[in-house]
Order: structure tokens, then C-alpha cells, then sequence
């Protein structure tokens, strides 16, 4: 059985290939693509959140675990996109 600790090692190690694969390994071209890449990353991480915490059936379960797994992704990506533009703003304004 895997515990709950291995359960967050193994949504980290996922959620670094996504993040990697969408981008890091070619960069984005544009602001919006960023978003775009950023969002479906979100996403992403979302399922593979419900993924490996589900435990049984395939079911009705899963798929709502699914969507409010796919929620939390995206805030999580939308959360560090706005941490990431915040810290450029303070940099172009010469602020620590």
C-alpha cells in the first residue's frame, strides 16, 4: 500500500515532468502561449492529483475527485504565474 507521504513524492516528481515538458524544455514564443502551456499544465497536474490519491472503483467518485483535482491544479499554476509576474514587476521597478 502507499502511504500518504509517497503519495506527495510521487504528485511532486509528476507535476516537475509536466512542468518540464511544457515549459521548460522549449520555451514559450509568446505571453500567450505561456498561458495556454501554463493552463493545460494546471490541468494536468489536476488529474494526476485525482489519479494517485484515488483508492477503488473508477466511478462517479473518481470524476468528481477528478474535477476538483483539475481546480486545484489550475489555481496552484495560475497562483505561481501571478507570483512570477509580481516579482518581474518589482524587479523592473528596482524593488527587492
Amino acid at each position: 500500500m502507499i502511504t500518504d507521504e509517497n503519495k506527495v513524492e510521487l504528485i511532486s516528481a509528476l507535476s516537475e515532468v509536466v512542468l518540464e515538458h511544457l515549459l521548460l524544455k522549449a520555451a514559450p514564443r509568446t505571453v500567450r502561449e505561456y498561458r495556454e502551456r501554463n493552463h493545460l499544465a494546471g490541468a494536468l497536474i489536476g488529474r494526476l492529483m485525482a489519479a494517485v490519491v484515488h483508492e477503488g472503483d473508477l466511478g462517479a467518485r473518481y470524476l468528481e475527485l477528478a474535477k476538483e483535482c483539475e481546480l486545484k491544479g489550475l489555481a496552484m499554476t495560475s497562483n505561481s504565474q501571478s507570483a512570477a509576474q509580481k516579482a518581474v514587476l518589482r524587479l523592473i521597478k528596482g524593488g527587492a
